[in-house]
């Protein structure tokens, strides 16, 4: 059994992420741990008054409810095991400390996505999570309609071979009994014709590296060139019918993430399907 959080704000968006791992339960044994974060509101007047402990112990309340009523209904509809989780905090932070506190293997959270100066100002709590998540965080699209998965798109630069990155990899497929595919993205504008060449040769000895570690004689391995990262993705998803993308994210210095987001957050912005991203020790 594997333990998910799911953070709730009971938005829709929130709620679409419950709904997807009431929906993988049924393929694989999970306990589903329902966290909603309260932040808190008021001002130092409101507080010395007692408006604002009032107003907050109201919304926990309402929190509280609401928790407990999607906690019967998973029971009673998907028969799912769900726990519920009330705490108070900054959402970011308390979603990480509350995934290392209940030892969750997955977090999955809900995203709008966003696009142009809003990606770039404000982001979104689900790709924040990405950034700083020591588990995998499975994001899933506002809009994303449930399917049962049988095809997983890994998109890698590094021909990765981190065991523990790719062992959740085939694990997921074998527990969906989905077929794995993986691509390597190169982009024109930037990498010399040696560059690109060189990356043609590596994918095809990658390709080789699954099909014998992870006895997948099916498998392909593509190199995808374009313009830009998000848009060429995109196109070979919908071109494939890629029904999971799976990412990897790295350590990144302070100033990397400032200047270069890197791609896993940038594509969780834009996807149209489920994007689950793991936590890869090493730097990039």
């Amino acid at each position: 059994m594997i333990k998910i959080l799911i953070p709730v704000d009971f938005s829709e968006c929130s709620i679409k992420a419950v709904n997807f791992a009431a929906q993988l339960s049924h393929y694989i044994p999970t306990q589903l741990d329902l966290l909603n974060v309260q932040e808190g509101t008021g001002s130092l007047y409101t507080d010395y008054v007692g408006l604002n402990r009032e107003f907050n112990l109201s919304l926990m309340a309402d929190a509280r409810k609401k928790l407990e009523k999607l906690q019967v209904r998973l029971g009673l509809a998907d028969h799912v095991v769900a726990m519920t989780h009330l705490v108070t905090g900054e959402v970011q932070e308390t979603i990480i400390a509350e995934a290392a506190k209940l030892k969750s293997d997955l977090i999955i959270m809900g995203t709008s996505g966003a696009s142009g100066i809003k990606e770039l100002l404000i982001g979104s709590q689900t790709a924040s999570v990405i950034g700083h998540s020591k588990v995998p965080v499975l994001a899933i699209p506002e809009e994303y309609k449930w399917k049962k998965p049988e095809k997983i798109l890994l998109a890698t630069n590094n021909f990765e071979k981190d065991p523990n990155v790719l062992n959740t990899v085939f694990q997921l497929a074998g527990q969906l009994q989905a077929k794995v595919e993986t691509v390597v993205f190169s982009e024109e504008d930037s990498d010399d014709a040696a560059t690109l060449l060189k990356t043609s040769y590596g994918i095809n000895a990658y390709e080789e590296f699954l099909k014998q570690e992870y006895n997948q004689p099916e498998l392909l391995a593509t190199h995808i060139t374009g313009k830009k990262f998000e848009e060429t993705l995109a196109n070979h998803i919908v071109q494939n019918d890629v029904d999971i993308l799976i990412m990897i994210t790295y350590q990144r210095s302070l100033l990397k993430r400032i200047f270069t987001p890197s791609h896993t957050r940038r594509m969780s912005y834009h996807t149209k399907i489920p994007l689950l991203a793991i936590p890869c020790r090493k730097e990039d």
